[in-house]
């Protein structure tokens, strides 16, 4: 694609509009996939421990899986491959996705003008 046709495409309110929904589209998919990893192992060590106190819980929670690492999207796959809930092949997936979601959002005005 040429200068003039990155320029058109660009200035094209569908083309722009369509380019914008995909990228958005993409990181937020991204962020509700590492939110639920997330959120549901946190879940589950509130579940565990229904009844005590909530601080019991959230003490559990942080010494089994945040300890593990500073990031807590790590943390939670670290736990979850040691317990079998997934494997490093999901692991790498995950690290795909993220890596892309990062291209996208730290690159996108360089993606949307020239697709």
């Amino acid at each position: 694609m040429d200068y003039r046709e990155q320029w058109e495409n660009f200035l094209n309110p569908e083309v722009f509009k369509d380019r914008l929904i995909n990228i958005s589209m993409y990181i937020t998919i991204y962020e509700m996939l590492k939110d639920s990893i997330i959120n549901r192992l946190k879940d589950f060590y509130a579940m565990t421990l229904i009844g005590a106190k909530d601080l019991e819980g959230e003490e559990e929670y942080r010494t089994k899986v945040l300890s593990r690492h500073k990031n807590h999207l790590y943390a939670s796959i670290s736990w979850l491959i040691e317990n079998g809930v997934i494997n490093k092949e999901d692991k790498e997936n995950i690290e795909a996705l993220k890596s892309y979601r990062n291209y996208l959002a730290h690159e996108m005005s360089n993606i949307v003008f020239q697709w």
